[in-house]
């Protein structure tokens, strides 16, 4: 099996409900949706061979899927028109000559209209896995983060939960949990608020370069090699 690296990284299950804050004071809690903005970029490169790159912000909420492919290395980005559910994954594999690389992000951010007395709860699941192909290698490295945020522009107030991992040494490190984050609006006044969600993914192989030593004994065999063909010629 060829070397390299593997990622994943998905937001799935997503989903949104309230808590009333205040059930006696005769108001239902709620929420309401309002603009919405995407952004899903990659680029992709193996073996010295040409830049492949994407960029899409105007799909709006819509699925995409995209994927980058250069023989067996590939790089996707997905998304299945649900609010918050996007998904990067890829295999980067060692290719002579020279190094590759590949970078995606997706991002969805949102407006939205929490009422008076009222707690958003955001739940998902969020799985981030990386891996070497086969053995563990100094000269592979990535890493993937996630966020999700809601934040108040006006006051400033935000809640946020957000993770990365990164391939290290002998670790495969696997983040695949069920996670919520959540915001309560105390006051008497509905409050508008900007809900994103993004992730990212990076990595990087590179074709280790001989030691000059290692050239130099190259040199040598192939003059012995060479010798020892000569030594038959004459003898023949």
């Amino acid at each position: 099996m060829a070397n390299g690296v593997a990622f994943e990284t998905t937001l799935s299950d997503v989903s949104f409900r309230v808590d009333d804050l205040a059930p006696d004071d005769g108001i239902d809690a709620g929420y309401a949706y309002g603009q919405a903005s995407t952004r899903y970029t990659a680029s992709f490169q193996v073996g010295g061979g040409e830049m492949q790159e994407m960029s899409d912000t105007t799909s709006g909420l819509n699925p995409v899927d995209y994927t980058l492919t250069d023989g067996t290395s590939n790089i996707s980005v997905q998304s299945n028109g649900v609010p918050g559910e996007i998904s990067l994954s890829g295999t980067l594999k060692q290719s002579l000559p020279g190094e590759g690389m590949t970078t995606a992000y997706a991002s969805h951010s949102f407006q939205l209209t929490l009422d008076a007395n009222s707690q958003l709860i955001l739940s998902l699941h969020i799985l981030q896995a990386i891996d070497y192909l086969a053995d563990p290698s100094e000269y592979y490295s990535g890493n993937t983060v996630f966020s999700i945020e809601i934040s108040d522009p006006v006051t400033g107030r935000q809640s946020v939960e957000s993770r990365g991992v990164q391939l290290v040494g002998q670790s495969n490190p696997i983040f695949d949990v069920d996670s919520s984050v959540t915001y309560a609006n105390t006051t008497d006044a509905a409050v508008n608020l900007e809900v994103t969600f993004w992730s990212s993914a990076s990595n990087h192989v590179t074709t280790p370069v001989p030691e000059p030593s290692a050239y130099a004994m190259l040199v040598v065999g192939l003059a012995g090699m060479g010798a020892v063909a000569r030594r038959q010629q004459c003898r023949a």
